[in-house]
């Protein structure tokens, strides 16, 4: 076939699709309430969704190709994803700082022992991490006497972490899309026989099917909400949607340099967003105005081309003394 199918370039496009839906979707929760914007209140399921599953994909990925991968791999996405958080942390000092608002020593130190913001539990990054440790235990320390029996424990490990949230009433953003998760890694397991199937679809069907479910899902939500379905609705969207996507992916090639750079920083998008959200911004530019998201959405993508700044360089920082340590020893 000539796509290849979830190559970098695709993965990059769906990551910025998603953190972009996650945004927007955060944008109409705080108020811009525009008819056109409607959709987004219902995509971020979607969003964090896609942002689940590429993970998964891309560690089965590697986990295939890279000798080794496994090795101090949990530590090596833990640093990954607390270092973004803490310089994000300190930009959000900085604007509660320049908005004049403190912010107690205690609340300062349990936020960061937490990777939490005030007021922002941050769960994806917590989800995520989750994600890492069982895909750290099963892929590193447990013998299994096929790939098959390890694919379907991670399965099984995922459906447990959903049915104890689900038992312990916990809001459903916890545990709504982990299962794409496993999801993710099993496509690339199946990677040519996924790409086989999603050819064979007629491709005039299939979209309409997808725009269908779409459309009457933010029908039914906009006029009549849930009707006491939400789980049922939420989970048929969602499913339509990713693989909605994912079926574009297999016949169209993304080539758009905005979107791969919005996917190299999504990120630390999903943390400068929610500065955004959980600083005084808010008051001062109310979403309520185009001139508001607007803002907002430069504020954010600023915040975010910061963070990876810093990030980059730190990184490199660590990656070299250790480069340097390692070599005395």
């Amino acid at each position: 076939m000539s796509i290849q199918f979830l190559n970098k370039n695709h993965t990059n496009v769906l990551r910025a699709i998603a953190i972009l839906m996650i945004v927007l979707h955060h944008a109409y929760q705080k108020g811009a309430n525009f008819l056109w914007m409607y959709p987004f209140n219902c995509l971020g399921y979607t969003g964090v969704a896609i942002f689940l599953l590429l993970s998964g994909f891309a560690l089965g990925e590697s986990f295939k190709t890279k000798e080794n991968y496994t090795k101090n791999f949990f530590l090596k996405k833990f640093f990954r994803l607390y270092l973004t958080f803490a310089i994000s942390y300190v930009v959000l000092l900085l604007g509660e700082l320049i908005s004049q608002i403190s912010i107690q020593g205690n609340i300062i130190l349990e936020n960061m022992l937490t990777m939490t913001y005030p007021n922002q539990v941050l769960w994806y990054l917590k989800v995520q991490l989750l994600m890492y440790l069982i895909f750290y235990v099963l892929y590193r320390f447990v013998k299994f006497k096929s790939e098959k029996m390890r694919l379907v424990s991670l399965f099984l490990c995922v459906a447990a972490y959903i049915i104890l949230m689900a038992v312990l009433q916990m809001e459903a953003f916890w545990y709504y899309t982990a299962i794409y998760f496993p999801i993710g890694i099993f496509i690339s397991d199946y990677k040519k026989e996924v790409q086989m199937f999603l050819s064979k679809l007629n491709k005039f069907v299939t979209t309409s099917i997808c725009i269908v479910i779409f459309t009457a899902v933010i029908g039914i939500y906009y006029f009549f909400g849930p009707m006491g379905f939400g789980f049922i609705i939420d989970t048929v969207f969602t499913a339509s949607n990713v693989f909605f996507l994912f079926f574009l992916s297999s016949f169209i090639s993304f080539h758009n340099k905005v979107l791969y750079w919005i996917g190299n920083i999504s990120l630390e998008l999903y943390l400068s967003h929610l500065i955004v959200l959980s600083t005084v911004f808010i008051n001062l530019f109310p979403l309520r105005s185009i001139w508001g998201v607007a803002l907002y959405i430069i504020f954010s993508f600023g915040a975010a081309v910061c963070i990876q700044f810093f990030e980059v360089r730190i990184s490199k920082l660590f990656l070299s003394v250790f480069k340097k340590k390692k070599l005395t020893e």
